[in-house]
């Protein structure tokens, strides 16, 4: 099996070390590290891949991306990554902060009437796990009023409570085994 050509010369063997050198994270330095190994050492892809450690694909990926676009293909651009949000911060606040009204005043807020605001912003429909990332991104948690069975009797707790031994309510006392040696 013949080597495989060695990347375009974009750049010098020392300004390949230089990225290298000032790469923002691993990923990226492996990228250049691929780059410049295959510059120098003429090696075969499984062989760059092998040292390493990752797919003989990634650095045929990384090595045809900088034959293609240049230096700019290798570098890390981490704000890149995901996907993009259905609408700004700003818009997410404006729909948070009519419904925020709303809770102010009493009314259930849920992620369904958040999901319907939000289509009506946006002008297309919306998953259910679109409005619960939106309240999570906005510090929004869920609050829910205690259970109450319909059948209790609220005079009758209240008696319970006032009536019933004060021991029942209090945890037992500490014994000086329990407690151990002083600090």
């Amino acid at each position: 099996m013949p080597a495989p050509k060695p990347p375009k010369a974009h750049l010098s063997d020392g300004e390949i070390k230089e990225k290298l050198r000032l790469a923002k994270d691993k990923l990226e330095q492996r990228r250049w590290n691929a780059i410049w190994i295959s510059q120098t050492q003429r090696l075969a892809h499984h062989k760059i891949a092998a040292m390493l450690a990752v797919s003989v694909q990634a650095v045929k990926a990384w090595i045809g991306a900088y034959n293609r676009k240049g230096p700019d293909a290798l570098s890390s651009n981490l704000s890149a990554r995901g996907a993009k949000p259905f609408l700004s911060r700003e818009a997410e606040l404006k729909v948070l902060t009519e419904l925020r009204e709303k809770a102010v005043a009493g009314k259930l807020v849920t992620a369904r009437l958040l999901g319907q605001k939000l289509q009506e912003e946006l002008g297309c429909p919306v998953s259910s796990s679109y409005s619960y990332r939106v309240m999570k991104r906005h510090d929004w948690r869920k609050v829910v009023p205690r259970p109450v069975h319909p059948k209790a009797d609220k005079e009758a707790q209240e008696d319970f409570k006032k009536n019933s031994a004060k021991s029942s309510w209090e945890p037992p006392p500490i014994s000086p085994v329990e407690k151990g040696p002083p600090r």
